[in-house]
């Protein structure tokens, strides 16, 4: 689970490196396969430079998540991927780097569950 001010890295090629919570949409914390509203800390792409606000899906957290089958699963990592738009959830990269939980398999966005396919 993520809180306000947590820094995440980007795990697509929109050459953005790492992203800022700032707002997570009326709830207290995020889990993965949520939206929510950040700030760009560190970028090298020209159009979406160090200090915009874009929208971002959480991938991947630290935080331990349990199931009711009793499986547990860990990241090393908290990532997530730069959307074009919060409600239709379109990504903004061709391609997705690293590995994805596969409950994030049941996104609206076809094209999202295509590239997630991918990786895994």
């Amino acid at each position: 689970m993520l809180n306000k001010q947590s820094v995440l890295l980007v795990k697509d090629n929109s050459k953005v490196l790492k992203v800022k919570i700032i707002n997570l949409y009326l709830k207290k914390k995020i889990k993965s396969k949520n939206p929510f509203l950040g700030v760009v800390t560190s970028s090298n792409n020209i159009s979406i430079t160090k200090g915009s606000i874009t929208n971002f899906l959480a991938t991947n957290t630290k935080k331990k998540k349990t199931f009711f089958s009793g499986v547990m699963k860990k990241s090393d990592l908290n990532g997530c991927i730069l959307l074009k738009n919060k409600k239709t959830l379109e990504p903004v990269g061709t391609r997705f780097v690293g590995s994805f939980f596969s409950d994030i398999k049941n996104v609206k966005n076809q094209k999202t569950k295509n590239l997630i396919n991918k990786c895994i």
